[in-house]
């Protein structure tokens, strides 16, 4: 299939939409919420060629992957970001993740990603608070988030969803 047909495809499933219509969409908008959808990183792909600045982008159980990832570097601005439960973002994320302009919460619980991979985060300078899950025993989570702390300092740690250091 053309990339022309399913894009066509992609605004016309999920925004009920033309093609020609999503074209004249403007580059901001407040909350996009794909949450539990089918949406894959090509789709992803569609969004943020005409969304530039985005406040809350929520990709919850979505299928979007460490490739649509690399989409987000389209983004000019994003405040908050959900990518809860999306299994196939991995650590290979974190360098695009921390390249992010305005990022404050990031939502990564559920994810590949472990705390032993928030190094990769320590570029972003305005992350405010970071949500992951562990498996770790609350000692190892309270000792890995002390260090984590010294490379971000300033985040809110929430792991398990509950607040750490």
């Amino acid at each position: 299939m053309s990339k022309n047909k399913s894009e066509k495809r992609f605004w016309e499933k999920f925004y009920g939409i033309s093609l020609e219509q999503a074209k004249q969409l403007g580059p901001h908008t407040n909350s996009i919420n794909f949450r539990e959808t089918n949406l894959d990183d090509e789709g992803l792909g569609y969004l943020l060629n005409r969304f530039k600045r985005i406040d809350f982008l929520d990709l919850d159980y979505t299928d979007v992957s460490d490739v649509g990832a690399e989409h987000f570097l389209n983004l000019e601005y994003v405040k908050e970001l959900r990518l809860k439960g999306c299994r196939e973002i991995t650590a290979r994320s974190t360098p695009v993740l921390s390249k992010l302009p305005g990022l404050e919460l990031l939502h990564l619980a559920g994810t590949g990603i472990s705390l032993d991979d928030i190094d990769g985060l320590s570029g972003s300078s305005s992350l405010k608070e970071l949500y992951l899950s562990s498996d770790a025993s609350e000692a190892e989570i309270i000792n890995k988030v002390s260090r984590l702390k010294q490379l971000l300092p300033g985040v809110k740690f929430i792991v398990n969803y509950k607040i750490v250091g």
